[in-house]
């Protein structure tokens, strides 16, 4: 039988703040990136893409599938239900 170790470095509350925050700059701010095939795949999935100055601005709606598939894999790999 496997233990969990649980460390809280963040509350609740700042672990909101944190997020939505970064959700905040990938949306309004976006990040740089120097892949023209992944910036083409992002922009036809609904993002906002800069092709000139190769930067790339995310939609909430993207985001939280983002967050939901990752989620998921992790939980495959893990084995977890």
């Amino acid at each position: 039988m496997h233990q969990r170790i649980k460390y809280d470095v963040l509350s609740q509350k700042e672990l909101e703040y944190m997020k939505g925050r970064l959700e905040q700059i990938l949306i309004e701010r976006g990040v740089h990136l120097d892949h023209e095939e992944m910036l083409k795949a992002l922009e036809e999935k609904g993002c906002i893409v800069d092709m000139e100055a190769r930067d790339v601005r995310f939609t909430k709606e993207l985001i939280d599938k983002a967050i939901a598939a990752a989620f998921e894999l992790v939980r495959n790999e893990l084995g977890v239900e």
